[in-house]
């Protein structure tokens, strides 16, 4: 069965931000709830990671983006062909979880992005912070891998709705 993007769009650019889908990368969420912490942190340390980001927190490391929106969940992002993306263990009865057809990654990128994400978040995106968060009633994770750079996941269903809500909400100027 091949992927199909929910986004097949020109990237748009208001006020000197862009905003396109994020390019594919394979997506796997973990369970760290029930003493799988541990577990967790141990396979992916034995697949390079030093350790799993705190909560509200991302890593890059090697290959993989380590997200953890909050305690109960790891996603990791990276190429398909990585180990801990193509066929993970189970821990304590859970086994990772493919997520990459129910959320869609959307980028905003340019200079002036602190200021532009306070038009469409509710709470202030740090770089290097994660959170779970919405536009409007669409529900969204956030993660602010640079300076320039943010990436809000949307579930797949609302992926139109979403890119569509940052193109209307962004503002039409540069903002110092």
């Amino acid at each position: 069965m091949k992927r199909h993007p929910a986004l097949e769009t020109i990237p748009a650019g208001p006020g000197g931000i862009r905003v396109s889908p994020l390019r594919h990368r394979a997506k796997r969420q973990y369970p760290l709830s029930g003493g799988r912490l541990a577990a967790v942190t141990r396979h992916m340390q034995a697949h390079g990671s030093e350790n799993l980001p705190g909560i509200g927190r991302m890593t890059c490391s090697g290959d993989l983006t380590l997200l953890r929106p909050d305690r109960h969940r790891l996603l990791v992002l990276g190429p398909e062909t990585h180990p801990c993306l193509v066929e993970p263990p189970e821990f304590d009865g859970a086994r990772p979880v493919d997520i990459g057809d129910y959320w869609t990654g959307i980028e905003i990128r340019g200079d002036g992005l602190t200021a532009a994400l306070r038009h469409v978040l509710p709470l202030p995106l740090p770089v290097g912070a994660v959170l779970r968060s919405g536009l409007d009633e669409i529900p969204v994770i956030a993660a602010r891998p640079s300076e320039t750079d943010a990436w809000l996941f949307v579930p797949r269903s609302f992926a139109r709705a979403g890119f569509e809500h940052l193109t209307r909400h962004l503002p039409d100027k540069e903002i110092p």
